[in-house]
């Protein structure tokens, strides 16, 4: 009789859709396995575009129900959790071509089709950021990593720097002929170096992505093999003029670091998570959409601190100088103004002195029912919709809000020009 091969567990799982609530049958340990996880994600300032942590919020919350139910939602995240045998898919809340045409606009995709091709699959986007990932550490070698100078405490023959007398002479008693110096050495292990290591490490041991994409990842760190572990205030580092080099895979790195092969215990039941989250990934590909197809005016996202409050205006969108400021919310927008996201606006445009604001969100229908335009003081405030309709290719959804904003802008213009006196009758 052949003996029968190791009896694997059978793995539930449940479809999921960001930001809905499902209820789902789950042990004690399961949701508190969930909720921990979602806390671990929270606490995380490393999430690309986030400057806070939320240590007191989980971006996954579970609720009780009666006969062993739980509510269950996913806070703005797109990806897979897996806790015991039960494994988590959860989907974009918009659909997933619309979603996928977005993310691949964004600065962090890979400028290349296939980054396009990649997510079109229906691929999990956890693995495809890997990937991505894995992409620009490898341009990022071939361009040739940034050295800077760094602190270093060693004990060594030729005295350099400042020498530790107390230290050396210890040293010294102790039968080792050196001397404990502290000096500057100029190397490539930097704070930037030591994120893009960590995430390709991360990458490399997650068992969940593909074979080919961990062993690129080896190598890449096997290549970084004089930098350094990561620490605790490299999650701050940030891209400058001089760093130009890493702005694709410096956000790449965190979005792995924060997100990907995240493992928490409750009791007998361990939790992973490979999540990644979507707001500000949104957000940049819209942004990067509007830029692209309105070449004439410049769109970026600013900061406007107020005096020396401490406090800061952030729009996601302001175009020109000060023409005009927008907020992106990503989020299915109802017929009738939010009145946060309008009071939101209105203060973005009165800090930065502007007399128009928009609100851009997203409908599921081809006919969206948006707030009307609305005037409140010197300021005009209007909402934008991408249309996320299943029979609407996101390239066309993508025309036509470039042409309504196209159009507006143009109003705006005209409104805000001063009348020419001289004109003829």
């Amino acid at each position: 009789m052949r003996g029968s091969g190791p009896v694997l567990p059978v793995v539930e799982t449940f479809e999921l859709t960001e930001s809905r609530v499902a209820v789902l049958q789950l042990t004690e340990e399961e949701g508190d396995t969930l909720i921990a996880l979602g806390r671990e994600l929270a606490a995380k300032a490393a999430w690309w575009g986030s400057s806070t942590s939320e240590p007191t919020r989980s971006v996954i919350s579970v609720e009780s129900l009666r006969g062993g139910r739980c509510s269950v939602s996913f806070r703005d995240v797109v990806g897979v959790v897996s806790v015991g045998a039960k494994q988590f898919c959860v989907r974009p809340k918009i659909p997933f071509n619309h979603f996928a045409f977005l993310a691949s606009c964004s600065e962090i995709a890979p400028r290349f089709s296939d980054a396009r091709v990649a997510l079109d699959q229906g691929n999990d986007f956890a693995i495809v950021l890997a990937r991505w990932c894995v992409d620009a550490a490898e341009k990022l070698l071939r361009s040739g990593l940034l050295s800077d100078y760094a602190d270093c405490v060693e004990g060594i023959e030729e005295i350099r720097g400042r020498v530790l007398p107390l230290e050396t002479a210890l040293l010294i008693a102790s039968g080792v002929p050196r001397a404990l110096c502290d000096f500057q050495e100029f190397s490539e292990d930097t704070a930037l170096n030591r994120i893009v290591k960590a995430a390709c490490l991360r990458i490399s041991s997650t068992a969940r992505i593909d074979v080919a994409t961990r062993a690129r990842a080896r190598q890449v760190a096997f290549r970084l093999d004089s930098v350094g572990a990561l620490r605790v205030a490299d999650l701050r580092a940030r891209v400058d003029r001089l760093s130009k080099s890493y702005s694709n895979v410096l956000p790449l790195s965190m979005l792995v670091l924060s997100g990907l092969g995240i493992t928490v215990a409750s009791g007998r039941s361990l939790g992973r998570a490979f999540l990644v989250r979507t707001p500000e990934l949104i957000e940049d590909g819209l942004r990067s959409i509007l830029q692209s197809g309105l070449t004439d005016t410049a769109i970026t996202k600013r900061r406007l601190m107020l005096g020396d409050s401490g406090l800061s205006m952030n729009p996601d969108l302001v175009f020109g100088e000060s023409l005009a400021v927008g907020d992106v919310k990503y989020r299915v927008l109802a017929p009738d103004w939010n009145k946060p996201d309008l009071n939101q606006i209105v203060t973005f445009a009165t800090a930065f002195r502007s007399s128009s604001a928009a609100l851009f969100g997203f409908s599921l229908g081809a006919s969206p029912r948006l707030p009307r335009s609305i005037r409140i003081g010197d300021v005009s405030a209007r909402a934008f919709s991408w249309i996320a309709a299943e029979g609407v290719r996101p390239e066309e959804s993508a025309s036509m809000l470039v042409a309504e904003v196209a159009a507006w802008l143009h109003v705006v213009r005209t409104r805000s020009q001063p009348p020419n006196l001289f004109s003829s009758a």
